[in-house]
């Protein structure tokens, strides 16, 4: 089809509509780019405008959007990145999630800033997509495999090892409530929130993409230039010398977190019941790099080789190859659930790949199931035999494998942990550890008041990835204990990140986005106006909640988050008291300019140029 504008952009989005079996493409409208830029933003505004209010997540009547933005699959360093939306079967709120790895920049090569898919096919089928033809495939010989088994037989199928993949395992075809989408083999994972879920309840297993175009940028010179200063000032030999982050980073991956959250005792542990893992050095950066890393792996135009390549060489789970795991991994499936063993981190990390099923929300529903297991509310028969306590390996694998499958005491716990503890009672819900239906991720809020504020205010539940105000509490000159200037960094970074989640680069990449996209575009860009687009789109995603009846009240933390002191550690003491947290909530609604139940105000909508939208929340029904 012939290109809209383009300048980072490649002029085309394309809908899918399973139920009809028919595909349309549009030209890309240089206004909504603008207003919107890419990723985030333009699944926001798409999905605010195609979805009725409370429907059903895995009904027909959900959308999942593949987004890219104007820097992916440019030169620009770490912009390998795409952002999938859909209202999340978890949490029946707004979720983004967004992905690495080489299928975002696929897309754009074969023409497309974005897909969206709709409707619900009556077989299993999958997308392939090559260049200007689209094809809705059968998928029924792929339904059942796991997520590499399924990479693995389409490259067979159409003859091309470098088709790229987006799939679901076992746990999206059962419709596990945080099922993700994996792509491609190894590591790369749209995780949180069920997108998985809602692939499985539309049949379609999975995207497969091939391009053969090319990005143009406006300025070539000038996007040159701005790369290669952005090299040799922060990716260079040197730079990285004076950066012991970076330094850690590469030699450890993310896993480094582990030694420093343990030392602010901020390390969740034991369905968060303390801050402090007696193992902790056992799985940290240097164990992992010891016992299992053998090569650095680094995504789509990154230079830093933050993915460890892992090779369990010894023992039960001998054999086991994994990119990874991550920080988030090995502390939900490591300390949050009392297990010290790198090898069988590694293992579990890759079932939970293979099968599907998001790393953080699994180890918070087995870390919570573990805890109702030892205080006797849940019991061996109920577990199908399976000795669930802290620290049992083999109890967590055996449990991974029962969820992605909904087998016997895996049905329940594919729920997620809100359902979960609305069904077992008995005060479960007092340590049931979930923000608007979302399970928390690593880091302990009682002894980070600004991640506490982080976690009640995002826009998808409790999140890492809205804002991470903990960077600024430990290493620069906020007092993590104190709520002093939380609200105002909590609002900052938020609408960095929802511009960051637009481009199309990594939450890691900090640096020059203003020049990058001027140049990219042609448009003059500062970094205010970026900052506002976040700004915009984090008010449309609050917007998206108020439709779905989320206010004030859903801003909040679990009970063992704001009731029970932290019982040992640095963190000794501390809890999330709710004055401090109606007083954050206080400070950022009124810098957010929304009214004090946490919906956005007429006046703020206008002035984001949202004026639809504000008349849309007026609306009796939607009124607070």
């Amino acid at each position: 089809m012939e290109k809209g504008f383009v300048g980072g952009y490649v002029g085309a989005i394309v809908y899918v509509d399973l139920s009809t079996q028919k595909i349309r493409k549009e030209l890309l409208d240089e206004r909504f780019a603008r207003t919107y830029i890419g990723g985030k933003g333009f699944g926001a505004r798409t999905l605010y405008d195609i979805l009725k209010p409370r429907i059903d997540p895995l009904s027909y009547e959900n959308v999942i959007t593949f987004m890219t933005g104007p820097l992916t699959g440019t030169a620009a360093s770490m912009s390998g990145r795409h952002c999938v939306t859909f209202k999340s079967p978890l949490t029946g709120i707004w979720c983004d999630s967004g992905a690495g790895g080489d299928f975002g920049p696929e897309m754009k090569f074969a023409g497309y800033d974005g897909i969206v898919i709709g409707g619900v096919s009556k077989k299993p089928v999958y997308v392939w997509i090559e260049d200007d033809e689209v094809e809705i495939r059968d998928g029924q010989h792929l339904w059942g495999m796991n997520t590499h088994e399924c990479v693995r037989n389409i490259r067979k199928d159409l003859g091309d090892e470098d088709v790229h993949v987006a799939t679901i395992g076992q746990a999206g075809e059962n419709l596990v409530r945080y099922a993700c989408i994996s792509y491609d083999l190894y590591r790369d994972q749209a995780g949180r929130g069920g997108g998985g879920a809602v692939m499985g309840s539309k049949k379609l297993k999975a995207i497969a993409i091939t391009g053969s175009g090319s990005i143009e940028v406006r300025d070539v010179t000038k996007f040159e230039e701005v790369v290669r200063q952005d090299m040799a000032d922060h990716f260079s030999e040197a730079a990285a010398k004076n950066d012991p982050l970076m330094t850690n980073i590469i030699l450890y991956g993310t896993v480094n977190g582990v030694a420093i959250f343990n030392e602010y005792g901020i390390l969740p542990t034991r369905n968060f019941f303390t801050g402090e893992f007696e193992g902790a050095d056992k799985i940290r950066g240097e164990a992992f790099r010891e016992r299992v890393y053998i090569a650095e792996k680094a995504g789509f135009g990154c230079p830093v080789p933050c993915a460890k390549l892992s090779l369990v060489r010894s023992g039960p789970y001998a054999g086991t190859v994994h990119t990874g795991p991550e920080y988030e991994s090995v502390c939900m499936l490591g300390s949050n659930c009392g297990v010290d063993n790198p090898e069988a981190i590694t293992k579990a990390s890759l079932l939970c790949d293979e099968y599907g099923i998001d790393t953080i929300s699994v180890g918070v529903v087995i870390g919570f199931a573990m805890e109702c297991y030892e205080k006797g509310i849940i019991s061996k028969q109920d577990t199908n035999g399976i000795e669930l306590t802290f620290g049992d390996c083999d109890a967590q694998i055996e449990t991974i494998r029962k969820i992605a499958l909904r087998e016997g005491i895996g049905d329940l716990l594919a729920e997620g942990v809100r359902r979960v503890s609305e069904k077992l009672g008995k005060r479960t819900q007092d340590f049931a550890m979930h923000v608007k239906g979302m399970e928390l991720p690593g880091y302990e809020p009682r002894g980070t008041l600004g991640m506490a504020l982080a976690f009640a205010t995002s826009d998808r539940g409790g999140c890492h990835l809205r804002c991470w105000p903990i960077g600024e509490e430990l290493f620069g000159k906020l007092d993590r204990f104190s709520t002093k200037d939380k609200a105002t960094t909590v609002f900052r970074q938020e609408n960095m990140q929802a511009m960051r989640f637009t481009l199309g680069t990594c939450e890691y990449y900090t640096q020059s986005f203003d020049k990058l996209l001027s140049a990219a575009t042609g448009w003059n860009i500062t970094m205010e106006r970026m900052l506002r687009t976040g700004e915009r789109i984090y008010n449309l995603t609050r917007a998206f909640n108020t439709r779905e009846h989320l206010n004030r009240k859903d801003d909040t933390l679990p009970r063992r988050s704001m009731e029970e002191p932290m019982p040992s550690g640095p963190s000794k003491g501390h809890y999330v008291k709710p004055e401090d947290l109606n007083k954050m909530l206080d400070e950022y609604y009124a810098i957010r300019g929304w009214d004090k139940n946490g919906i956005p105000t007429r006046a703020k909508l206008h002035e984001l140029g949202l004026s639809d939208v504000a008349r849309d929340l007026e609306r009796e029904e939607y009124a607070a």
